[in-house]
């Protein structure tokens, strides 16, 4: 599936801006007469479905052994006279290969693997079912047919693989010696685990919602003139940057990126979705405004002061940095007026 530009990519794009070196001479929204580029249509009682903040027992069960495992090594804990069974976590080093030659990708050391997770191709854990800690063994293995790697894909290989050690169980001794503050037990570890992904499946029930909320309010809008230049051209700076950032990631460049996930060449993208940012900030900039939303300049410096304490920092304008304070009041306007459209949702929750 094709990304889009939507919520996440517009706070992303905001998130640039007040991190990022300051506009000194661009355009922005709340300084535009927004009424003459937009009238808003319904934004009250806008109806969402949201799915319920759930969290998944075989996830939870992953990410405790993740998180637990992550103090035991070989001579701490491990468990080096055992037998691999399904559901072990274990710690290897492998080293796969075709045709006798180690391919990209297929080295690695001390990596831990839960037997049963299907982490890896189809055979790999299972064929270390058995297998005595400290034991190596060869698994010749072929390659899911639709594997990314075409180089790979439906190939036979070989995986050399060395069972370091077995990681133990949840025991209450082996957690009160890592020291840590946030867990003394398996107790605590499981309620800490617990909370950590309610609020993962927390923010992402707050994602669905300010998506379809954004989506059905600028839905409602109608435009009935283009957008300034000038606003356009800031929104193109700040795609660009973060698409170069992304790609940089995963060691792309910017235009075979954004060919892969958007499915569209770098400068048509920039040129549609620079235009769309735009219309989104008018059309929130003219709700702020509407509702009274747009902070004075006695309340933007407080949310800017506030902002700073948040981020850590005790002086302002290093916080600030070359950013004005027309950078802050654009991208408080939107998230105002975000907050707005989500209290005033008729939210129904699977």
């Amino acid at each position: 599936m094709k990304k889009k530009l939507n919520l996440l990519g517009i706070m992303l794009i905001l998130a640039a801006m007040l991190a990022g070196c300051g506009d000194k001479n661009v355009e922005y929204a709340q300084k535009l007469k927004v009424e003459d580029y937009v009238t808003l249509g319904e934004y009250k009682g806008l109806a969402v479905t949201a799915p319920a903040i759930v969290v998944d027992e075989k996830e939870k069960e992953q990410v405790k052994h993740e998180l637990y495992n992550q103090y035991i090594t070989k001579d701490n804990y491990g468990v080096t006279d055992g037998t691999v069974k399904d559901g072990d976590y274990v710690n290897i080093d492998y080293e796969g290969k075709k045709d006798g030659v180690a391919f990209e990708g297929g080295t690695a050391q001390n990596q831990q693997l839960g037997i049963g997770t299907n982490a890896f191709i189809p055979g790999f854990e299972a064929g270390l079912v058995g297998v005595k800690a400290g034991q190596t063994v060869d698994l010749t293995l072929t390659f899911p047919e639709t594997y990314s790697n075409a180089e790979l894909a439906g190939q036979e290989t070989v995986f050399t693989v060395t069972v370091n050690f077995i990681y133990p169980e949840f025991k209450d001794e082996i957690v009160a010696s890592f020291g840590e503050t946030a867990f003394k037990n398996v107790e605590e570890l499981d309620a800490y685990v617990q909370k950590y992904l309610e609020s993962l499946s927390k923010s992402n029930q707050d994602y669905i919602v300010e998506n379809s909320v954004l989506s059905q309010f600028m839905n409602n809008c109608t435009f009935q003139k283009d957008m300034p230049e000038g606003l356009i051209s800031k929104y193109r700076v700040r795609l660009m940057e973060n698409i170069q950032a992304e790609a940089s990631y995963y060691g792309m460049d910017a235009d075979g990126y954004c060919q892969i996930v958007f499915g569209t060449p770098l400068s048509d993208y920039l040129d549609k979705y620079a235009v769309e940012t735009a219309k989104q900030m008018v059309a929130m900039v003219a709700l702020a405004k509407q509702e009274g939303l747009l902070k004075a300049d006695k309340d933007l410096d407080a949310a800017i002061q506030q902002a700073a304490t948040d981020a850590g920092y005790t002086d302002v304008k290093e916080f600030m940095g070359e950013n004005t304070g027309d950078a802050y009041a654009e991208a408080f306007a939107f998230e105002d007026a975000l907050e707005f459209l989500v209290n005033n949702a008729v939210i129904t929750v699977e």
